[in-house]
């Protein structure tokens, strides 16, 4: 064991080999456990100012993954921990003594636990307004060597995946068995144990192109090492760079296969291989899925055109000397599945629309929605009120409800059985032949990428609308159900729903307000009067709040804005646009305060303007509150005349700063005169209204 003093700060390597990762895993891994070892490093004060995951040449941390081992490379790690102070914390303060000052059996466990036999060591800090008792500890000069594989092991099981398992007798988990490990500070080797591997002294090479071990010099070497040594290229964007070479150069599509296939290999090779022509006769989006399915091949299409050619592309993790046998394996396996393809579809074609839409009354949506066939009448429905709302033409209207009539038809057939990914496109090429425009909505009616989609309608109403219609019947019956998404569990895709459904409500702008479309889609089910309206509203209003904050937006801002109710999704954007311009404006610090002023005044005060209902001027004592309530009146008719320039109505209630000052300034407004008292408390709720038209400005400051 290394127990020398070494101040300087090295490279850190620590890899971990395993069986065979998911596609999935190997980038979480890449992504997270640097990250997380060089915090729990921090933790331990083994880090310097300048410490950081090794970065590429553009400066990004590396991302050192493969299906057989991930690893961490960290800059700058220092030998020996740091010298520290760590402050742990007590029992509150309260709870130390009794009425006589005798210490408590907390306080005196917590000494004991502390090594600490004088309360003079003892300090006193305040957590979220709550005191509490706590000692300052001086750590470090811990040596790496002694605790680097304890450390490596929290992380390991701190790991989060959708299954882990066990193996041998051991009583933890993880997402594979580990096979070897290496943790390695610039020269040195440290040797430990990680969940009931010792760490060697080297890596390991490809399983077939370079079996052997490989030792390195030094950390830093372990890229080139691994490539030069091991035909292992653990670096996950060289590897992605070097599929893309051998496509001359241009990205291969569909891009996520490019990223599956890069997470599925360590030494990736790109082949050819051929497809018999006559299954080009087949619908293209079928042979297509089936290749990137099944065999996780790359479609290539002729030349300026979205047809297929009778060849595809495939990626290896091997290299043999004849390739040949390789590539005739893939054909056959590929034209077997493909033949498959051609069965279900000369099947399916023998079922009419009239059988396929009676056999969704035998496919259960939800044991508690009923049948397909009872949901698409549910979305026929809702399509058919979302397209009175657009105020869609007559013929459009039809053509609406007949896609959201057919869209879900395909369900029983083999073809969608074997490829649910088609579903939409499957229906549109069985049963919308006649009608171009009801198979185009057909084919996208369930698209993620609807931004995208929208393209291809000239237009995109009806499409919002039929889109919409989906995902709104899914809101509104997984909530009735009570499936509603909790914590990280969404099985049903709901938050995916709701970003979907409030990207379309803005693009729709003020054409469909958010709760009279969600009272219109209760009413297409049996029991509207169970349909939480409401809680779906905040549902979806909260993904628009989610996707601007990764806009960029302030969380200030967005509070400020969601505070209050939203007739409209397309406001949220707006208001937050405006409220963020006007933060930056000279008058919004005061408003601010005057908008908590006025708040805590119509809060605390014991009555509210009781009956009166209109601002009387006669009861108006003083200059400043009938300046206020002059001013006032011009503000609130230019809301009235510009009610969503939101802009415009900020500046114009920031020309209020003035008076609103002198009014708090110089008038009370809980006068003994029950009735001035009341016209006042009508004045500051006429304020408040201006001041919400926007927004909650309290929140501006975080309130």
């Amino acid at each position: 064991m290394n127990n020398h003093v070494n101040m300087e700060t090295l490279t850190l390597l620590v890899e971990v080999r395993c069986e065979e990762l998911p596609p999935a895993q190997v980038n979480k891994l890449a992504q997270h456990f640097p990250c997380q070892l060089l915090a729990a490093l921090t933790q331990a004060g083994f880090t310097a100012d300048d410490s950081r995951v090794t970065t590429n040449a553009g400066g990004a941390p590396l991302q050192l993954a493969t299906p057989r081992r991930f690893a961490a490379l960290l800059d700058n790690i220092r030998a020996v921990a740091r010298s520290r102070t760590i402050i742990r914390r007590g029992p509150a303060a309260a709870a130390c003594y009794d009425d006589n000052r005798n210490p408590s059996k907390a306080l005196t466990g917590f000494m004991q636990a502390m090594e600490i036999t004088d309360s003079a060591d003892l300090i006193e800090i305040n957590d979220k307004g709550q005191n509490y008792v706590a000692v300052n500890q001086q750590q470090g000069g811990e040596q790496l060597a002694d605790v680097l594989a304890a450390l490596v092991e929290q992380v390991l099981l701190a790991v989060n995946a959708p299954r882990l398992m066990r193996w041998g007798d051991n009583d933890f988990k993880f997402i594979r068995p580990l096979r070897g490990a290496l943790m390695q500070h610039g020269k040195t080797v440290i040797h430990g144990t990680l969940l009931g591997i010792n760490t060697g002294s080297g890596s390991s090479g490809h399983p077939t192109l370079s079996p052997a071990a490989v030792s390195l010099a030094d950390a830093e070497d372990y890229i080139t090492a691994l490539a030069d040594k091991g035909s292992v290229l653990v670096d996950i964007n060289a590897r992605r760079q070097a599929i893309i070479a051998e496509f001359n150069g241009t990205p291969p599509q569909p891009a996520d296969l490019l990223e599956e296939v890069t997470m599925m290999c360590e030494k990736p090779s790109v082949y050819s291989g051929a497809i018999d022509k006559t299954f080009l006769n087949l619908p293209g989006f079928c042979v297509q899925s089936c290749m990137i399915k099944h065999q996780r091949a790359f479609p290539v299409y002729n030349n300026g055109s979205d047809t297929l050619a009778p060849v595809y592309r495939f990626i290896a993790d091997n290299r043999p000397q004849e390739a040949a046998p390789m590539v005739a394996g893939f054909n056959t396996v590929l034209h077997a599945r493909l033949r498959d393809v051609e069965f279900y579809i000369n099947e399916d074609k023998q079922l009419s629309l009239n059988e396929a839409l009676a056999q969704l009354k035998n496919i259960v949506y939800h044991r508690k929605l009923g049948s397909q066939h009872t949901r698409t009448i549910r979305i026929r429905s809702i399509a058919a009120a979302i397209g009175n709302m657009l105020s869609l033409p007559a013929e459009t209207r039809q053509q609406l409800e007949r896609a959201a009539q057919i869209c879900k038809s395909d369900l029983p057939t083999l073809m969608c059985n074997e490829y649910p990914e088609l579903e939409g496109q499957l229906a549109a090429y069985y049963f919308c032949q006649d009608d171009a425009t009801v198979a185009n909505l057909v084919r996208h009616h369930n698209r993620r990428d609807w931004q995208t989609a929208k393209a291809d309608f000239h237009s995109p109403d009806s499409f919002y609308a039929l889109l919409l219609a989906v995902h709104l019947e899914k809101l509104a019956g997984m909530f009735t159900a009570g499936e509603n998404p909790s914590g990280s569990k969404d099985p049903h895709g709901l938050r995916s729903a709701a970003a979907i459904s409030a990207g379309i409500l803005s693009c729709c702008g003020r054409a469909i307000a958010l709760n009279d479309l969600l009272i219109a889609v209760a009413a297409c089910f049996d029991r509207p009067q169970d349909v939480p309206v409401a809680d779906i509203g905040d549902f979806i209003a909260e993904r628009k709040r989610q996707a601007l904050l990764e806009q960029g937006y302030p969380a200030t801002i967005l509070n400020a804005v969601m505070a209050l109710p939203q007739r409209y999704i397309a406001d949220i954007e707006q208001k937050a646009a405006a409220l963020r311009d006007f933060s930056a404006h000279p008058a919004a610090a005061g408003l601010t305060e005057a908008y908590k002023r006025t708040s805590n005044i119509l809060r605390k005060s014991n009555t509210s303007s009781g009956a009166q209902t209109t601002l009387n001027g006669n009861l108006l004592e003083t200059g400043a509150e009938t300046a206020l309530y002059q001013q006032l009146a011009v503000c609130r008719q230019f809301i009235r005349d510009n009610p969503h320039d939101y802009p415009a109505i900020l500046t114009a209630i920031a020309g209020l700063h003035e008076v609103i000052n002198t009014f708090f300034d110089s008038v009370r407004v809980n006068s003994d005169n029950t009735q001035i008292r009341d016209n006042r408390l009508l004045l500051l709720e006429t304020l408040q209204d201006c001041f919400n038209t926007v927004g909650d400005l309290s929140k501006l400051a975080g309130g």
